[in-house]
C-alpha cells in the first residue's frame, strides 16, 4: 500500500507536485494550513517545509532541475524558495487574485503565474521582474503552460477557453501593429510589451 501523507492543518490540499528529479523521489504539498511541505514519496515521511507566511497556498511548481520552488499565495504573490538550502529568495508580487497555478520555463529562465484576477505573468525567476501581462481571459485563469522553447504560453480560462499567446517580442509587436493602425503610445509598450520605450517602425 502506497504511503499516506497527511500532516497539513487543516487537511485541504490545493496542489501536488512531484520533483522532476531522482525519478521523482520527492513529493510536495500545498493546502489551507498555509505551508508546502516535502515528503518522501516512499516512505511518507516529512523533510521539509516552506512558509507561505500564513497565507492559503494554492499553487505549487517545481523548476527542471527541482533546486526551485515556487508557491502561488491567496493574496496573490509568488514566493520562490532555493529547495535544497530551504531558503527563501524572492516574492513576485502583481496579482491582485489567488493564484492557482506556476510553471517554470524549460530552460528555468521564467515563471508563469495563472491567476483568478483574470491575468497570466511572466517573471524573470533571477530579478523577480514581471516580464508580461496576458490579457484576454474573460474569467479567472486556472492553468497556464509553456510549450517546449518557451516561445508561447498557453493559458487555460474559467470562461472554457484555451488562448495561446506568443512570447518573442518581434511577434507582440507585429501583432500589436496589425490591430493598431497608429504608432502605440509609450504608455501602451509599457503596459502591454513591458518596454520603457517603443520599438522603431520597421
Amino acid at each position: 500500500m502506497p504511503p499516506f501523507l497527511r500532516a497539513h492543518n487543516p487537511p485541504i490540499l490545493f496542489s501536488v507536485a512531484f520533483s522532476p528529479v531522482e525519478g521523482g523521489k520527492h513529493i510536495f504539498t500545498g493546502g489551507t494550513d498555509g505551508y508546502v511541505r516535502e515528503w518522501d514519496s516512499a516512505t511518507g515521511q516529512e523533510l521539509q517545509t516552506f512558509s507561505g507566511d500564513g497565507l492559503e497556498v494554492y499553487g505549487v511548481a517545481l523548476s527542471p532541475s527541482g533546486k526551485l520552488l515556487a508557491i502561488g499565495r491567496q493574496d496573490g504573490d509568488v514566493a520562490m524558495w532555493d529547495v535544497p538550502l530551504g531558503k527563501k529568495l524572492i516574492r513576485l508580487s502583481g496579482h491582485a487574485g489567488l493564484i492557482p497555478r506556476l510553471v517554470f520555463s524549460q530552460d528555468e529562465t521564467r515563471l508563469a503565474s495563472a491567476s483568478f484576477d483574470g491575468f497570466a505573468k511572466v517573471w524573470d525567476i533571477t530579478t523577480g521582474q514581471e516580464l508580461m501581462t496576458l490579457y484576454g481571459n474573460t474569467s479567472n485563469v486556472f492553468g497556464v503552460s509553456f510549450n517546449l522553447d518557451g516561445t508561447r504560453l498557453a493559458t487555460a480560462g474559467g470562461d472554457g477557453t484555451v488562448r495561446i499567446y506568443t512570447l518573442q517580442m518581434p511577434d507582440l509587436v507585429k501583432l500589436a501593429r496589425s490591430r493598431v493602425t497608429r504608432q502605440l503610445t509609450t504608455d501602451e509598450c509599457r503596459k502591454y510589451l513591458h518596454v520603457d520605450t517603443c520599438p522603431p517602425t520597421p
